[in-house]
C-alpha cells in the first residue's frame, strides 16, 4: 500500500472513530472536530503532493507530517482524558506515529535528491 492509500485509509478510520467518539463518550464536539481536521488534512496534503513540482511536493509532505503529529496529539489527549477505550485508540495512535515518521523520511529523501 502506498502512502496515498495509507493516509487516505487513516483519514477514513479517523472519521469512523470520531463518529463513535461523539456518539458514545459525550466528548466535546470541538475535540472530535480538531482530531478530524488534522487527520483529514494529512490525507489531503499527501494527495495534493503527488503530481506537484518538487518544491510543492516537499512543502505538502512537510505539512502532512505536521498534521500527523497534530493527529497524534489529539489522540493522546483523548486517551489521557479517558474519553475512549484504549483498544480503539492504540491502533490509531500507532498509525499516526508511523505516518509522521514515514512522511518525515519522504521529506528528507526528497530534499536530499533536490537540486
Amino acid at each position: 500500500m502506498d502512502i496515498r492509500d495509507r493516509s487516505f485509509d487513516f483519514s477514513a478510520q479517523t472519521v469512523h472513530f470520531c463518529q463513535t467518539l461523539t456518539a458514545t463518550s459525550g466528548a466535546l464536539p470541538q475535540l472530535a472536530a480538531s482530531l478530524l481536521q488534522a487527520a483529514c488534512a494529512l490525507g489531503l496534503q499527501v494527495e495534493e503532493a503527488h503530481g506537484s513540482a518538487k518544491t510543492d511536493f516537499i512543502a505538502q509532505m512537510q505539512a502532512a507530517a505536521k498534521s500527523a503529529r497534530a493527529t497524534h496529539y489529539w489522540l493522546r489527549l483523548i486517551e489521557q482524558t479517558k474519553l475512549s477505550d484504549p483498544l480503539l485508540l492504540e491502533p490509531l495512535q500507532d498509525e499516526a506515529q508511523q505516518l509522521a515518521a514515514i512522511l518525515s523520511s519522504i521529506v528528507k529523501t526528497a530534499k536530499r535528491n533536490e537540486g
